[in-house]
C-alpha cells in the first residue's frame, strides 16, 4: 500500500486538497499530551504499568494490535524489577525486555516510578534509558576513599539493619547471613577493621579454613568453616627462638655460650597489639539497590 501524501488544493485550477476530518484530528490529538488548557488535555504520552515486578503490563491509547519494530513506547513502571523481565502491551503475548546488548535485565535496572522507554527489535523490547549503574549488580562491593559513602545506591558495610522489602534485591543475595533483628530485617556485613582474605574454597592456602568462625550477630546464618563471610583471628605462624645459657669455661676459664642447654629461657617480649604489615584505610561499600 502506497504511503498517503497530503496536498493543498487550488480551486482556481480545479485541484482538490486533502480533506482533514475529525477522526484524523482526534487520532493526532490522542498521540500527544497537550497539557491542561481551556479545551481540556489529551491522554498522557506514556502508559501506566498495571502489572507486577518483572511482568509489566500496559494499555496504549489507541490500542496497539501488533508489535511495531522501531516504535518507541514509554511506560511508567509501578514496580522495580528483580531480574529478567517481560512486557505485555494491550493484552498481546508477553515479550522479553532486554538491555541494548540483548541481555536479560539485572535486578533494579527498572526503578519503581521511572519512565521507561522501550523499542521493539522484532524479538525483544530493548530498554533505551537504563540507569548507568544497572550494569553493576546489587551486592557488588567496592573500596571507597573517603569517610562518607556515595549518597545513593551504596552503603557502608557497617552491620546496619535494613528492611527486607525495601531492599529486596540485596536481601535476595545476602539473606540473613550476617544477622537479622527480626523476620522483617536483615543486616549488612561488618568487616570493619579487618583485612579481606580471598575465599580459599577448599584450597590449602588457608590451612585453618575449617576452624573459621561464623558471624556472631543474632540471626546470622553463615556457617563456621570454609565459607564466605567467616572470620579468623590474628596469629603468628609457629616458630621458635633459642636463647643460650652461660656456663663456666673449661679449666675455670671465662663463661661461654652453650646452645640447647637445660637452662635456656625465652627473650623479653616486644611489639604492639597485633601482627600487621604496612597498611592504609579504605571504606568497604556495597551496592544496595
Amino acid at each position: 500500500m502506497a504511503k498517503t501524501i497530503f496536498i493543498d488544493g487550488n480551486p482556481s485550477q480545479g485541484i482538490l486538497g486533502t480533506i482533514v476530518n475529525a477522526l484524523f484530528l482526534n487520532k493526532i490529538f490522542n498521540h500527544r499530551h497537550d497539557g491542561a488548557d481551556a479545551d481540556g488535555s489529551a491522554p498522557i504520552n506514556y502508559a501506566a504499568d498495571t502489572g507486577a515486578a518483572d511482568a509489566y503490563a500496559i494499555a496504549l491509547t489507541p490500542a496497539l494490535t501488533a508489535h511495531v519494530p522501531g516504535m518507541p513506547i514509554v511506560f511508567k513502571a509501578a514496580h522495580a524489577n528483580t531480574g529478567a523481565s517481560t512486557i505485555a502491551i494491550n493484552g498481546m503475548a508477553t515479550v522479553p525486555i532486554k538491555d541494548t546488548a540483548g541481555a536479560a535485565l539485572v535486578a533494579d535496572a527498572i526503578k519503581a516510578g521511572a519512565l521507561v522507554m522501550v523499542i521493539y527489535d522484532t524479538v525483544n523490547y530493548q530498554v533505551m534509558n537504563l540507569d548507568p549503574q544497572s550494569d553493576v549488580p546489587i551486592g557488588a562491593e567496592m573500596l571507597w576513599p573517603i569517610d562518607t559513602p556515595p549518597p545513593t545506591r551504596w552503603f557502608e558495610e557497617d552491620g546496619t539493619s535494613l528492611v527486607r522489602t525495601t531492599y529486596q534485591g540485596l536481601f535476595n543475595i545476602i539473606g540473613t547471613g550476617y544477622g537479622a533483628v527480626d523476620s522483617s530485617h536483615f543486616n549488612l556485613p561488618s568487616p570493619r577493621g579487618r583485612h579481606i582474605r580471598i575465599w580459599a574454597h577448599g584450597q590449602a592456602t588457608d590451612p585453618d579454613r575449617a576452624s573459621r568462625t561464623a558471624p556472631t550477630a543474632p540471626g546470622a546464618t553463615i556457617q563456621a568453616g570454609d565459607h564466605n563471610g567467616t572470620d579468623q583471628p590474628d596469629e603468628n605462624r609457629l616458630h621458635y627462638h633459642t636463647v643460650p645459657t652461660l656456663a663456666a669455661g673449661a679449666g675455670g676459664g671465662s663463661n661461654r655460650d652453650i646452645y640447647g642447654g637445660a637452662g635456656d629461657t625465652s627473650t623479653l617480649g616486644s611489639g604492639g597489639n597485633e601482627s600487621r604489615g604496612v597498611n592504609t584505610n579504605r571504606m568497604l561499600i556495597i551496592k544496595a539497590y
